[in-house]
């Protein structure tokens, strides 16, 4: 018996060893794009920046960071948009505080880092779990935020039993062991087929299989990040839900009708019905991945949003 454990705890070490050099590697072949902005509990917030104009924000979604949104949507909209992507805190090169990954906090600690970079009231657009964070940065922070856009965005406290084996990542001093041996391994040997899930039924690009840094997704930190993200959300959905109907900021929400990752029918459809005078595009044949297989879509519903939002101001300008 003491034989058989001593050999586990010795390929525990040789899996933890292993994953700690493979993520040292993908941060040296992944240095930050962009730049840091320090956050008065201690984190720091990468964000890349283009363009000038009105500001929109880019929040990605779970097992990303900002490179996702980067690839098909920062270039064009900075020829009309001061355009900020963002890494979510604890992913990418973001820092958070351990078990910081409550809606709320993310949205606040996206919002400090705005205001220190002199971003005010952006047009928030969120993918997937980034969506739900752009829904709590618009309920927390109303009157900083000029429009919002969610792309196939979590938005209801819907249970996610498939999650499971990654929300294992998010249980206190459990999930660090299990990031930094099992599940990293894990999910090292399943990245390709996780990938070709969220785009289907469309296939994955060639720019993104070529440019996209998986490595950075399975440092078992950033595990850890994306497990305490999915064992919060439901909670956090639950706690915001009943204020979607105060927003008032112009909203679009966008969602591809073969989304199997987060279906429409549970989020996207009950949204338009909830925020007033939302809109709602479901895009035929499409799957999760909204922004890179219609990004001309999204381009043109944030442009809808600016335009709403600049009416929005001038009656209220004309009001005073």
């Amino acid at each position: 018996m003491n034989g058989r454990l001593a050999l586990g705890a010795g390929m525990l070490a040789g899996l933890a060893f292993d994953n700690i050099r493979r993520s040292a590697q993908a941060e040296l072949d992944h240095p930050p794009l962009g730049e840091m902005v320090d956050l008065s509990n201690g984190s720091r917030l990468h964000f890349l920046e283009r363009g000038s104009g009105p500001p929109v924000l880019l929040i990605h979604g779970a097992f990303m960071q900002l490179e996702d949104m980067a690839m098909t949507l920062l270039g064009p909209l900075s020829e009309r948009f001061r355009t900020i992507a963002i890494d979510r805190p604890g992913h990418g090169h973001s820092t958070r505080p351990y078990m910081g990954g409550s809606l709320a906090s993310q949205a606040a600690m996206i919002r400090e880092a705005m205001d220190k970079i002199g971003v005010e009231r952006p047009i928030v657009v969120g993918h997937s779990l980034g969506g739900a964070v752009a829904l709590a940065y618009a309920v927390q922070f109303p009157e900083h935020v000029a429009g919002i856009v969610t792309l196939a965005g979590y938005a209801y406290p819907t249970p996610r039993f498939d999650l499971l084996p990654i929300m294992l990542n998010g249980i206190p001093l459990f999930g660090p062991l299990h990031a930094y041996t099992v599940s990293a391994a894990t999910n090292r040997a399943t990245m390709n087929s996780f990938i070709e899930r969220i785009f289907a039924p469309d296939p994955v690009p060639e720019y993104f299989e070529a440019g996209y840094p998986g490595a950075m997704l399975l440092r078992p930190k950033q595990l850890c990040a994306t497990g305490e993200d999915f064992t919060a959300m439901v909670a956090g959905a639950a706690t915001q839900y009943a204020h979607y109907r105060n927003i008032t900021a112009p909203t679009a929400i966008i969602s591809g009708a073969e989304d199997r990752i987060v279906w429409p029918q549970y989020h996207s459809q009950p949204l338009k019905l909830t925020i007033p005078g939302a809109s709602l595009e479901l895009l035929p044949g499409v799957g999760h991945m909204v922004h890179h297989t219609r990004p001309d879509v999204v381009i043109a519903a944030i442009n809808r949003v600016a335009e709403q939002a600049d009416a929005m101001a001038r009656e209220y300008a004309l009001a005073l």
